[in-house]
């Protein structure tokens, strides 16, 4: 997206809640990619801006809904919601390492 120091013209803002009233987490525009986003609650709100003049190539992101994952390589890395900081209150989460037939599975920590 078009950069600018303030994010004014192009950007990606993200919300902790349901609406873009909800508390500000980030307003991200140009090319560097930014942090992973851990929402604190079951709501994240993105809005999109673009002005009137430079068009760019957009952005792309990817998401995941809940605290259940599945691992199916033979080896890997996983963390908690939100680590190295914090995780959330009130958190639920199952990760299924299913390996290929007659593997066994050694977790280091």
């Amino acid at each position: 997206m078009e950069p600018h120091r303030a994010c004014s013209f192009d950007y990606l803002s993200v919300f902790d809640g349901p609406s873009t009233s909800s508390s500000l987490i980030g307003k991200y525009c140009g090319s560097e990619v930014p942090p992973s986003i851990t929402g604190s609650g079951s709501y994240l709100t993105v809005y999109f801006h673009s002005d009137s003049s430079v068009q760019g190539d957009g952005f792309q992101f990817r998401y995941t809904v809940g605290c259940t994952y599945t691992f199916t390589d033979t080896q890997g890395t996983f963390t908690s919601p939100g680590y190295p900081s914090n995780y959330p209150q009130s958190s639920d989460c199952t990760y299924n390492i299913q390996p290929s037939s007659g593997n066994q599975i050694l977790l280091s920590f």
